[in-house]
């Protein structure tokens, strides 16, 4: 029997985010595909995964509803409860990504290619309430970052 592939879905909030995006990363498509494959050859994995681009203020009040926390962030994991082909969504602030990739002086593409694997090892279950816990995330990161770097 044949293996059925995992798919990276996408959507945006509004055509200013598709424009946002597409406009500073006029290889978007490109990029998906070597992050599906780069989790695809470690995870070997069927599970499709969605990413949702939001406005900075959308991705603060989603923090802020579903963590309490009233503040913007990069990006926002959410696993799937019950569906089984679907791993999970993680919601981008590009805005935040492109701050955040200007503040560390690193190449956006750089920048959003590790937050989403970061966001895909959480729906894995990983965490980094603990150092070593950090260490373990941050070690598997540079893993796929690496397999994503060679493609």
């Amino acid at each position: 029997m044949k293996q059925r592939l995992m798919k990276i879905l996408y959507d945006f909030e509004d055509e200013k985010q598709k424009e946002l995006v597409t406009e500073v990363l006029p290889d978007f498509e490109k990029i998906i595909s070597k992050i599906k494959k780069s989790i695809s050859d470690i995870y070997k994995t069927e599970k499709d995964l969605s990413l949702y681009f939001v406005k900075e203020n959308t991705i603060r009040l989603l923090n802020l509803k579903y963590r309490n926390i009233d503040k913007s962030t990069d990006v926002l994991s959410f696993p799937s409860l019950d569906e089984k082909n679907f791993l999970g969504e993680i919601v981008i602030s590009f805005e935040n990504i492109v701050k955040r990739s200007e503040m560390e002086d690193e190449n956006i593409e750089n920048t959003l290619v590790y937050m989403i694997f970061h966001s895909y090892l959480h729906l894995l279950g990983y965490e980094h309430d603990t150092d070593k816990d950090y260490e373990i995330i941050e070690e598997k990161t540079e893993e796929l970052l690496g397999r994503y770097n060679n493609l």
